[in-house]
């Protein structure tokens, strides 16, 4: 019987397509603000992930410098533990991806309530040529160009987000097509999306074309009607 493989992807380094136990603890150690989370993928389990990252926003349960831990097990089920212990953080995900017994001891664990949103990285694909990285969104035939891959991807995701504003029948093809493409992501999925980092310029381009949506979608105030006296 085949060993399943682990990949893991972390935010600092990228993807990592087949780790070991050691590997996997040494990845998990170096968390930090600006390595914020990893990605457990098994190569048997395709439906199914693990993961850990660094709480974005702390409350009084979720202080600075704890971790969210989440799995999404093969029944669709998806939970998550709030933790500080990068010791226990180790031990739940080499449990998870290895088979390990106990894994799930350590770590009070809650079904997670999800959100829907658009699975826009999912339907983006990326390659290298002649040092080039190429980005493109198939469904509306958007390319975008970078030094690296994560540069061509953060600059498609501006070239998207200013083009389907464009005019009326491309945000109506956007629309559309995001309507059928939604995907269920936790809380802290989604603050790690919005933490992407993008330059100020590509910034600066989404700003105004959210700007120009909103004033295209603007409905004007009817006018008060005079009353007689």
């Amino acid at each position: 019987m085949a060993v399943p493989k682990v990949e893991v992807e972390t935010e600092s380094a990228g993807r990592y397509p087949d780790v070991d136990l050691e590997t996997l603890h040494r990845l998990v150690s170096q968390l930090s603000d600006e390595n914020s989370y990893v990605i457990l993928h098994r190569s048997d389990k395709p439906d199914e992930f693990a993961q850990a990252a660094m709480a974005r926003r702390p409350t009084a349960k979720t202080v600075k410098g704890s971790f969210i831990v989440e799995f999404k097990d093969a029944s669709g089920e998806q939970c998550q533990a709030k933790v500080t212990d990068i010791t226990k953080i180790q031990t739940a995900l080499a449990g998870w991806a290895f088979d390990l017994d106990g894994w799930k001891e350590d770590l009070k664990w809650k079904p997670l309530k999800l959100n829907r949103a658009v699975n826009l990285n999912g339907n983006c694909v990326a390659s290298e040529a002649d040092g080039i990285w190429t980005a493109s969104f198939p469904a509306l035939g958007f390319t975008a160009t970078g030094p690296t891959e994560d540069e061509a991807m953060a600059e498609l995701r501006t070239v998207i987000f200013e083009t389907a504003n464009r005019d009326a029948d491309t945000r109506a093809a956007f629309a559309k097509w995001s309507s059928e493409n939604l995907i269920e992501m936790s809380p802290e999925e989604l603050e790690r999306l919005k933490g992407r980092r993008l330059s100020p310029e590509q910034e600066e381009r989404i700003n105004q074309s959210f700007a120009e949506l909103m004033r295209t979608r603007e409905v004007r105030k009817p006018a008060k009607r005079k009353t007689r006296s």
